[in-house]
């Protein structure tokens, strides 16, 4: 096979990009859609109970994904090495390298479960009845399974990401979306419960990671290379990733931590309340992930071509921009909807939620608009701060969630979080990006600042109709959400948005008009 047909490519890379991001809104909005739908069905067809079970045996579980320790984050940028400098057959012997250490990952991964699966009792302590200490340990012991699967596979996700073939993997993901509820949906319907929930998501998990594989061998034709080893790479390539891993493991501490604490001290009730709030953050998260996540082979591109420290700057404004385009509506409409979209949206019982999620979601939307400052980082080799901070975030977190769990509970374990994420993303990490990555801040910051304008005027109106309607059902709620958001519109088109911006919203409103007339 010649070269220049190494990369097999089904559409240019610029098409790509383009149908990736929106295949991603795709996802997050199907997302966003079936969980309006489907999680207050699974609420009432679960119980508080049992929902707080799966989202414990889950949470704990998760810990697993951790001994991915970096890897699979690390491999975009030894490719976009690799590719750089026309070296393929280096780039068959990384593929070579990075597939040993995923197998082996995956063993480790499966033993791991086993032995957390078996200690299950030791780790619930006596927040659980002897029930559902039996539930939760079915379900850790079926999501081990999927779980190893998926670390072991989890290189060829992480090659697809590398070739820019958004199209094939945002479709798998998509599907993925839609299928995991509509299966669920249907056999909690039948009479079954959370063990079957955690058997859905443990086999579409296989099947989608099983699709990547056939795809990298079968449609990309990747040559790897498994002879000689390279010690000398494989220490490199660690050390890089070590801190990526360490930034994992202080994310999967901050983000599913309150959930184990809370089973412990509270019950599983408790962490069910939690777990609602966690899902509107997860969704959160998720809106800004899906812009990010398609620009990241191209942050690591203008990296590995030395692009000067204005024009990161400028790729990081523009992404920036379009991050708080996207969240501050999000932002504000629940800030002043949240309560009453609660109150519909799930049974009696989960009116503290809304809180929880304003603890969460308030400061995570600092570095949720600063998301592509991630990949930069480490394309750099310059992420090791980051983990360091992180880890130390980590530690002050979980002390305060400690402390503050046996008193306030829910609220207490969000609150803690919330003081980690403002002081390391809020302060530290900004004081970094600007003295060590050559990202200008300050000028970040006052493009951030056109929006403050449309802030304004949109929380006026978000108070208004608050102080002034009445919002009795989904009708009303729907309307004057609606209302809210042509403010938010009328005021960004005026007042924040560029040319640039507005031109990318002529753009889909052109494709829009061409695919009717089509």
């Amino acid at each position: 096979m010649k070269q220049g047909e190494f990369f097999w490519m089904s559409a240019s890379k610029s098409k790509q990009l383009k149908a990736g991001t929106l295949l991603s809104y795709a996802q997050t909005i199907a997302g966003i859609v079936i969980a309006l739908i489907y999680t207050p069905a699974m609420l009432r067809l679960l119980g508080k109970t049992e929902y707080g079970l799966y989202n414990i045996a889950a949470s704990i579980i998760s810990y697993v994904n951790l001994l991915n320790l970096g890897f699979s984050s690390s491999y975009v940028r030894f490719y976009s090495r690799d590719k750089a400098a026309n070296d393929y057959k280096a780039l068959a012997r990384t593929n070579g390298l990075f597939c040993i250490v995923f197998m082996v990952i995956g063993v480790l991964a499966l033993f791991s479960g086993i032995v957390l699966t078996a200690c299950a009792r030791l780790i619930f302590s006596t927040g659980l009845s002897e029930s559902e200490y039996v539930i939760a340990r079915t379900i850790m012991a079926i999501l081990t399974v999927s779980t190893a699967y998926n670390l072991s596979t989890s290189i060829f996700s992480s090659i697809i990401i590398a070739h820019e073939q958004f199209i094939f993997h945002k479709t798998v993901n998509l599907i993925k979306t839609i299928l995991s509820p509509a299966l669920t949906w249907v056999l909690l319907m039948r009479g079954y419960r959370s063990i079957m929930m955690a058997s859905v998501t443990a086999g579409l998990t296989v099947v989608a990671d099983t699709f990547y594989v056939i795809y990298c061998f079968k449609r990309l034709r990747i040559k790897v290379d498994f002879s000689n080893p390279s010690a000398a790479q494989l220490k490199e390539i660690s050390v890089f990733s070590g801190f990526v891993a360490l930034t994992s493991i202080v994310d999967q501490i901050n983000w599913s931590i309150d959930k184990i604490l809370l089973g412990r001290m509270w019950g599983a009730a408790y962490t069910a309340v939690y777990s609602v709030a966690a899902a509107i953050n997860d969704t959160y998260i998720r809106i800004s992930t899906a812009i990010s996540n398609v620009f990241i082979p191209r942050a690591n591109r203008l990296v590995a071509e030395n692009m000067p420290d204005s024009e990161l700057t400028g790729f990081f404004i523009k992404i920036g921009r379009i991050q708080m385009l996207v969240l501050l509506p999000v932002l504000l409409g629940f800030i002043f909807f949240g309560q009453k979209f609660i109150s519909l949206w799930t049974p009696k019982g989960y009116g503290e939620a809304y809180i929880i999620t304003l603890l969460l979601i308030v400061p995570a939307t600092i570095p949720l608009v600063q998301n592509i400052g991630i990949p930069i980082q480490m394309a750099q080799n310059k992420h090791q701060f980051r983990s360091l901070l992180y880890a130390g975030m980590a530690l002050v977190n979980f002390a305060l969630s400690v402390l503050l769990c046996r008193r306030y509970g829910a609220v207490g374990c969000a609150a803690a979080t919330a003081v980690s994420l403002l002081f390391a993303n809020g302060i530290a990490m900004n004081i970094y990006y600007h003295k060590s990555i050559g990202l200008n801040i300050i000028r970040f910051w006052k493009s951030m600042a056109q929006f403050l304008p449309t802030a304004a005027v949109t929380s006026a109106a978000g108070y208004a109709i608050m102080r002034f309607s009445k919002i009795d059902g989904w009708a009303a709620f729907i309307g004057w959400g609606a209302a809210f958001c042509a403010v938010y519109m009328l005021m960004a088109w005026f007042t924040a948005m560029n040319r640039s911006e507005k031109q990318i919203v002529y753009s889909i409103i052109g494709k829009i008009r061409r695919g009717a007339k089509g």
